[in-house]
């Protein structure tokens, strides 16, 4: 519960102009982002299906960091998840690898969304609400997000009254 409230104190107050400061129950605004490896993705095309992001930090071909955060995502695709992973280039970057769709954020695309700080992940509901936030220290909690992201899939948390 700590944690929680220290994250979300975090998200409020750590976010840059061109961020978004969100809390548990908002609505996550529409975006469209180019996707390093297919087509561009925009999120409101995938109402009525949950929605997990994660936001990498500097992540210079970063793409052995994502395997296992693929594996995951494509156990869960079965229960309708759509994962993306969320890039932001820094000069001379490369962008990673992943069978995962990688969406590129620039600052020059208006229809684009930053949330910072990152790296994070993100578990949105079908109705577009952020129900889950995890920060800092990502790969080494991720045992820890897949319980809640199964405990999530699995009991459709969203259809519940009074969730967050």
């Amino acid at each position: 519960m700590v944690f929680r409230i220290w994250a979300l104190f975090l998200i409020m107050f750590s976010a840059s102009s061109n961020a978004q400061a969100l809390e548990l129950g908002d609505s996550i605004p529409d975006f469209v982002m180019a996707s390093e490896n297919g087509a561009p993705k925009r999120l409101s095309e995938h109402v009525g299906k949950p929605v997990m992001l994660i936001w990498l930090d500097d992540c210079d071909g970063c793409a052995e960091r994502l395997i296992q955060w693929q594996y995951l995502a494509e156990s869960r695709a079965v229960d309708g998840l759509v994962t993306w992973v969320i890039w932001q280039p820094e000069e001379g970057y490369q962008a990673p690898w992943s069978r995962l769709p990688i969406l590129r954020y620039e600052s020059t695309n208006k229809e684009s969304w930053l949330f910072r700080p990152n790296p994070a992940v993100m578990l949105i509901s079908p109705n577009g609400t952020l129900d889950h936030i995890f920060l800092q220290d990502l790969d080494e909690r991720r045992s820890e997000i897949a319980g809640v992201l199964n405990d999530w899939l699995q009991k459709k948390q969203w259809l519940q009254e009074g969730i967050k």
